[in-house]
């Protein structure tokens, strides 16, 4: 077989396979199984036993990883807002009400009352005692965690409050400041300076500051998607870059925006974190696509997809190169494509088979 037929069936072979659709090659030099040729002006490699994993192009959207959303609970009048991306840090001001700041501590769980001399003990009171330790309160090394409001917490505090230039007091009022437990990303406004402090509803929307893949993937297409697995992530700026899945939903839910009644198909939202090169410079919400892998073989016989012949009669073949350097053309079935490679099975072919492939 000429080079150029061997290159130009491939190419056919390689592009109907892209489109799923059969390819008959006719040309009368197309070979049959059985046949031989004995050009030695071609490529050859050794069928391969390997694991091929199968990938697919789904749609995604980048975003921040979710936070504990942020609740105004003092009345009064916004003075003070973070802009819209900002990163506060604990120790920061998150917005005030009537000049007072609102300040974010280091913690898991949300505060509940006012820390104040004769309160009774708590959980909240230890993670209170936690957060002034970390924030570097002056005398922060001598705050017990312990629970209790006593008298070296009530030093930690006034110490803090004159760090944060707040006026002299004992106490923390009930909403003046705020547990989470990593800084927050200020995301879209809900309330502007001068509107109206109403306890009870979120000045903005808050996100983590690590980037994130959201991919919102029919249930039907789920294949062998898992926590761990590598992926690549194309951006809209036409950078590709590395990922991986971190976690995969258990819960099936219509995508936002889709109806049930208009054949909407169930989904579940798969997370993908950006690795090295985050890309930080990309905007929110900026549609991505990510490749998933949707299926895999273990151990199987494999060669690159340039092997594969267009028989005349039907179906596939490749061309063996035997002991004695004669080729000969055998019929095989292909399985799973994964990249440049695909699993074949057929009489005789095993990992010690050499085999043509198209320059």
């Amino acid at each position: 077989m000429s080079p150029v037929l061997r290159s130009t069936i491939a190419v056919v072979v390689v592009a109907a396979l892209a489109v799923g659709v059969t390819a008959y090659v006719t040309n009368r030099s197309t070979p049959t199984p059985g046949s031989s040729t004995n050009d030695v002006n071609v490529a050859t490699v050794q069928v391969r036993r390997m694991n091929l994993s199968a990938t697919e192009e789904v749609s995604g959207t980048l975003g921040y990883v979710t936070a504990p959303s942020l609740i105004d609970r003092v009345a009064g009048t916004y003075t003070s807002m973070p802009p819209e991306g900002a990163i506060v840090a604990p120790g920061e001001s998150l917005f005030a009400v009537d000049g007072q700041p609102v300040t974010l501590l280091a913690g898991s769980l949300p505060a509940w009352r006012s820390f104040t001399p004769g309160m009774t003990d708590g959980f909240d009171v230890g993670e209170l005692q936690r957060a002034l330790q970390r924030d570097g309160a002056r005398d922060a090394n001598t705050v017990p965690v312990d629970g209790h409001y006593g008298a070296r917490t009530i030093v930690a505090v006034r110490a803090w409050r004159a760090r944060h230039g707040l006026p002299a007091a004992n106490d923390l009022p009930f909403g003046s400041i705020v547990f989470m437990p990593e800084p927050v990303r200020v995301g879209r406004h809900t309330s502007e300076i001068g509107d109206p402090a109403q306890p009870g509803t979120a000045p903005y929307a808050t996100t983590g500051t690590t980037r994130v893949v959201a991919v919102e993937l029919d249930v039907a297409r789920l294949g062998t998607t898992r926590a761990g697995q590598a992926v690549q992530i194309g951006l809209a700026s036409g950078r590709t870059i590395s990922g991986r899945v971190t976690a995969v939903g258990r819960v099936a839910h219509v995508p936002a925006g889709s109806a049930p009644d208009n054949g909407a198909r169930p989904a579940v939202t798969v997370s993908v974190e950006p690795l090295g090169a985050s890309p930080v410079d990309e905007p929110d919400e900026e549609p991505v696509t990510v490749g998933l892998v949707s299926a895999t073989r273990a151990g199987v016989l494999a060669v690159p997809v340039t092997a594969l012949l267009a028989l005349a009669e039907g179906g596939y073949g490749v061309e063996v190169v035997t002991g004695q350097g004669r080729h000969t053309i055998i019929a095989v079935e292909p399985g799973l494509f994964a990249d440049t490679m695909v699993e074949i099975r057929g009489q005789g072919i095993t990992d010690a088979t050499t085999v043509v492939t198209a320059r």
